[in-house]
């Protein structure tokens, strides 16, 4: 269900989830909300264990939550493990501890995902329409969850990931007009095809005009230093309790 192709593209069918209302997770949703600031100032690592002190049952939670929820979570705890193992300006680590480590894995096992940072946490379910009723492009989208805090490159890692989220969203007619040629094909429906390549150009077109608006709000210095460092992957990583 994860990687179906709607009219969105690869963008979920239900706007992503902005938060968890059981009262299991307020520790996860307060750090999710701190993160920036806490990452700022170097105190991730510090800190992380408190917010993380409520016990909870994750095999319960991948089989009682629906996707939406799990997905948020999976996001959250991704940022949480991305923030945790690149930290500029502190010392190297070589282990994730097991309040990360253990949820992440889980969460990760659910979606057949790798247990870090990918695309679609950070790309594909981490936005929010400001006009539930518009449309998902630049203008009406914000994101929901980051790095960066305000006035040191929030505005610009935001700008980043959307203009990504707007490409996705252009490019749904695209991509289901090519998973539609084999049929139009086998048809010999010529009137068809010229629709079909139409579709695909528009499409495309509307991509490359939300990608040219990157500069617009996305410093490629700022994005160098303050946006990179988080979205890579992890090397020689031990997930305690885990791996």
């Amino acid at each position: 269900m994860q990687w179906q192709l709607h009219e969105r593209g690869f963008l979920p069918v239900r706007d992503p989830l902005q938060r968890l209302d059981d009262p299991a997770f307020d520790g996860i949703e307060r750090l999710a909300a701190d993160l920036p600031q806490l990452v700022h100032d170097r105190t991730f690592r510090d800190r992380i264990a408190e917010y993380l002190a409520a016990p909870i049952d994750w095999n319960a939670i991948v089989a009682d939550k629906d996707d939406a929820a799990i997905e948020r979570l999976f996001k959250l705890f991704s940022y949480f493990a991305s923030a945790y193992v690149h930290a500029p300006g502190l010392p190297p680590v070589d282990r994730i501890p097991t309040h990360l480590s253990v949820p992440i894995v889980r969460l990760a096992e659910h979606f057949k995902r790798p247990p870090i940072l990918a695309y679609a946490s950070y790309c594909l379910h981490n936005w929010r329409r400001i006009d539930p009723a518009g449309p998902v492009a630049l203008g009406n989208i914000e994101l929901l969850q980051n790095f960066s805090v305000v006035n040191d490159g929030k505005r610009d890692e935001d700008w980043f990931i959307l203009v990504h989220v707007g490409i996705e969203a252009c490019a749904g007619t695209a991509l289901q007009a090519v998973g539609s040629a084999k049929t139009i094909m086998a048809n010999g429906d010529v009137p068809g095809m010229a629709r079909l390549l139409e579709a695909t150009a528009g499409s495309l077109h509307l991509a490359n005009e939300t990608l040219n608006r990157m500069p617009e709000q996305c410093s490629p210095d700022v994005y160098f230093r303050k946006v990179r460092p988080y979205i890579f992957g992890f090397n020689d990583i031990v997930y305690e309790r885990c791996f």
